[in-house]
């Protein structure tokens, strides 16, 4: 088996575990605070959708909703970075922070839908990536991790995929069981 096809198949394991955890999400869980100060989206008074955020990096970023992480998840999958650093024609327009609209989905089945668009560009990105190609270093695009393989940013990518759908994951498991505690008080 070739190195791209065993990363493509990893791929394909981590969407099809992503779609089993994230069916049947609502607009209430979608952007569900369960703490106070969390991250969430949020809709501006000209209508527009915005992820909330900090210009630079905190030393402890706040919590975020399932919205927020779920349009971080889509801006991963839909980025412009994979052609870049794969060194691959872009397949389709970029979906995410670098679409000139850039807006996330103020409801739960426009994020899945969006989602479902950013991987199906993920995935035809990950197809061009032959073997050759992923063995070779990423160059300086990637500054600091010039020297990293292309196979090394695929790898890196498909650990961002399962660690942040996880924590939707997780916070869909809290939804449910904090729903199912008040009904029963």
């Amino acid at each position: 088996m070739t190195t791209q096809r065993e990363l493509s198949d990893f791929s394909k394991e981590v969407w099809r575990r992503i779609g089993e955890r994230f069916d049947g999400l609502s607009d209430d869980e979608y952007l569900w605070e369960p703490v106070d100060g969390c991250w969430s989206i949020r809709q501006q008074n000209d209508g527009a959708w915005t992820p909330d955020g900090a210009p630079e990096r905190l030393a402890h970023e706040p919590f975020t909703t399932i919205a927020w992480r779920l349009w971080h998840l889509i801006d991963t999958y839909g980025e412009n970075r994979a052609p870049i650093w794969l060194g691959v024609p872009p397949q389709g327009e970029a979906i995410g922070l670098d679409d000139p609209d850039g807006s996330p989905p103020a409801t739960a089945d426009a994020a899945l839908a969006l989602l479902d668009r950013a991987h199906a560009r993920w995935d035809a990105h990950l197809a061009l990536a032959v073997d050759e190609l992923l063995a070779e270093p990423i160059g300086p695009v990637a500054g600091p991790w010039a020297e990293a393989s292309k196979a090394a940013y695929v790898l890196h990518m498909l650990d961002e995929f399962v660690h942040h759908s996880a924590e939707i994951s997780l916070l869909r498991d809290l939804w449910y069981w904090s729903q199912r505690s008040r009904s029963s008080d």
